[in-house]
Parts: structure tokens; C-alpha cells; sequence
């Protein structure tokens, strides 16, 4: 049986052409799987007309939830919201709720648009006063220096899936994590320096917490609520000291207290020893008893302590 050339030619035309096709089918679901498996997860840091920021976020899907510092005249650290469209490389975001704030902070909106430049990622762009319409854009710039994060409540309730408007010092499960397992415990003994109870009585004393529980063993475990910057802390038990300038990190110091009729009320102040990089002074206090346990947010500074109390049932 004979080809013509004419069918022959037509043939080899239509296989390129298949090729081709083939091609730039493999190419744009290699690119489209490359831009959906792009995971902005860890720690940004950078800055913008005379302001230092910092950005640390666990990306789900293309949605973000962490918490951004800022500071440049005072600071401010606030709840992060944003979301990620990898096809565009674009992100925008913004402050949800203060964590804690000095004067004159408002919450802000971005828009940055992730790069990568000499194997850096970066994101670049502009944040906008909340709420101001017509308000001047400042730019801004930051880069990742870790894909490790530190949790605060807003990004467990994320990652547990729970309503926003849950009280996190309600009894609630905190997602397990390496955090829990390097727990350094310390001794509840009385530690001879009089020099942190001193401080706490030169400096106002909030009550951040009053708990009431049942009898048997309570056990505290305390980190840093932020990103690791030295913050170093004192805790006073019943006017006693029983923890002397310990660093707080994400690997925790814990102690415990025995809670009874003979001992039904126990009052635990936190004393900043310094404010760390970042101020003021920031700890993550997790209280566990009888199967329950209790989150709490402690902020400290050279002028004020956080205290929590801790009471029998009646």
C-alpha cells in the first residue's frame, strides 16, 4: 500500500503539533502546581521609612493567620489575617486585634507582592492605616529569616478550628507540638534573693487571671508569647521567689503547686526582669489541673507585674 507525500506531510504535522501541545500542557500544570505549593509559613522580618517590622504566620491553604510587630515611634503587636494567591504572587493582610500597643498605633492593612531575588524571599509592598480611606500608603519590605514559627491564641484557635470568639481561658486542648515536649521542669523551692521581690513592690501589680480549682496539683508552664527576643522573668509565689531570672523561650520552664484546705489560695506574679528586644516583656502562661487546662497572655514591664490567683472550690 502507497502513501501519498501530500498525507505523509500532513501526518508529521499533525504529531508536531500533538507534541507541542503535550508540552505546554505538562508545562502549565508544572507551573501551576509549583505556585499552589508555595508555603509563606515562618518568620519575616524588614522595615520601611524609619519603622521595624515583623511578620510570623502559618499559611492553610492559602489563608494566613499569625501575629505582625510593629515599631517605630512606640510599638504594637496585633493578630494577622491575611491570604496568599500564589498564581499572582500577591498577599494582603491585616491587623485583626491589638495584642498589646503603646500610644498613637492604629491597626493596618498590606499588600506585598512575594519575590525571589539571589535565592531570598521577600515581601514587598505597602501597609495603610485601618479604616483611614485616603490615607498615605508607607512602603515596606521584609524578608523571610525562618520557616519556624511561635504560637499565639488567635493562630491555636486556627489551627484547632475553633470560632473566633472562643475564650481561650476556658479550659481548651492546645495542638501538640515539639513545644510540649522540652519542657524544663523546675523546682517550686524557695530561692534566697530578695532583690525580684523587691521590684514587684516598687511596681504596680495587675490580676490578670483568678481561677478557681479543685483540690490536687496544679503545674504551670510558661514561654515566650512571641518571637524569641531574651525575655528574662522572675516568679514570686506567696511573697516568695522560686524562680530567679529565667529566660522564657519556646522550650518553657514549669512548676508546680499543691493546692489544699491548708493552702487554698496561691498568688503568682510575673516580674519582668527586662523587656527583652521586643517590649514589653511577654509570656504564655499554661496552667494545667485535673485534666483541665488554662491559657493565659502576660504582659509585664519595668513598671508593671501580672499576677494570677489561685483558689480552693468552695
Amino acid at each position: 500500500m502507497s502513501v501519498s507525500f501530500k498525507h505523509l506531510t500532513t501526518y508529521k504535522i499533525k504529531k508536531m503539533l500533538l507534541k507541542e501541545t503535550l508540552l505546554i500542557v505538562l508545562f502549565i500544570c508544572f507551573f501551576a502546581m509549583s505556585s499552589s505549593s508555595q508555603n509563606l509559613t515562618g518568620t519575616w522580618e524588614g522595615g520601611g521609612q524609619s519603622q521595624k517590622h515583623r511578620l510570623v504566620v502559618i499559611q492553610k491553604g492559602d489563608t494566613l493567620i499569625g501575629y505582625i510587630y510593629e515599631k517605630s515611634i512606640g510599638y504594637c503587636t496585633a493578630d494577622f489575617k491575611g491570604m496568599f494567591y500564589p498564581s499572582q504572587k500577591r498577599v494582603t493582610g491585616e491587623g485583626v486585634r491589638f495584642i498589646n500597643k503603646s500610644l498613637l498605633h492604629s491597626l493596618s492593612v498590606y499588600s506585598w507582592r512575594y519575590s525571589v531575588m539571589d535565592s531570598k524571599e521577600f515581601l514587598i509592598g505597602t501597609l495603610q492605616v485601618k479604616g483611614l480611606l485616603g490615607g498615605a500608603k508607607v512602603a515596606m519590605q521584609m524578608s523571610r529569616i525562618s520557616e519556624s514559627v511561635d504560637t499565639t491564641a488567635y493562630m491555636a484557635k486556627f489551627l484547632n478550628q475553633l470560632p473566633e470568639n472562643a475564650i481561650v481561658t476556658q479550659p481548651m486542648a492546645l495542638p501538640k507540638d515539639t513545644v510540649t515536649n522540652q519542657i524544663k521542669t523546675i523546682s517550686p523551692s524557695v530561692i534566697n534573693d530578695s532583690t525580684a521581690i523587691k521590684k514587684s513592690k516598687e511596681r504596680i501589680t495587675n490580676t490578670a487571671k483568678q481561677i478557681s480549682v479543685d483540690r490536687g496539683v496544679v503545674k504551670f508552664t510558661l514561654y515566650d508569647n512571641g518571637t524569641y527576643d531574651g525575655d528574662t522573668v522572675s516568679v514570686i509565689h506567696n511573697a516568695q521567689l522560686i524562680i530567679f531570672k529565667k529566660e522564657v523561650s519556646l522550650s518553657p520552664v514549669q512548676f508546680s503547686i499543691q493546692v489544699n484546705r491548708e493552702q487554698p489560695v496561691h498568688e503568682i506574679i510575673m516580674v519582668a526582669e527586662n523587656e527583652g528586644s521586643i517590649p514589653p516583656n511577654t509570656a504564655l502562661l499554661i496552667i494545667e489541673t485535673n485534666g483541665k487546662r488554662y491559657q493565659l497572655n502576660l504582659n509585664a514591664s519595668l513598671r508593671t507585674n501580672e499576677k494570677v490567683v489561685i483558689t480552693l472550690k468552695e
